[in-house]
């Protein structure tokens, strides 16, 4: 879904604010989760999660293959540290609430959201400036 939207999503809006509203968009269904709705509720909630994600990745790698290889390995790579933090941060947050982790990664999910539009704020007039011929660094 988020596929067909992207181009027009980020044309309209920019880089920074789809940055924003990705983010957002999972804050919004994290923050869902963490209040313990009725399972229906609950399952809905993946939705914004996903479509946010999804619009994510798809910025990210466009912008990590414009660096280059070695900046989208290195983005690839981070999921790693994901896939080892997230049982920790589990384990840690179960001991009182479930509900608790995922409090805590809607904050993570804003700050970097607000990280991420500050970084590309400007990202279209630098592309516009570094012109058509611009060499581009592949690796």
């Amino acid at each position: 879904m988020a596929a067909v939207f992207i181009e027009d999503v980020t044309s309209s809006l920019g880089y920074a604010r789809t940055y924003l509203l990705c983010q957002l968009l999972i804050a919004l269904g994290q923050i869902t989760l963490a209040c313990v709705f009725p399972l229906p509720v609950f399952l809905l909630a993946f939705s914004p999660i996903g479509f946010g994600a999804s619009f994510n990745l798809a910025l990210s790698n466009v912008f990590c293959g414009r660096l280059g290889i070695r900046a989208l390995g290195a983005m690839h790579g981070a999921y790693s540290l994901g896939a080892v933090a997230n049982p920790i941060l589990v384990a840690l947050t179960v001991g009182n609430t479930w509900s608790g982790y995922y409090l805590l990664t809607s904050v993570l999910v804003l700050v970097s959201g607000l990280f991420a539009a500050h970084a590309f704020w400007s990202y279209e007039e630098e592309m516009e400036s570094a012109g058509p011929g611009a060499p581009s660094r592949t690796g």
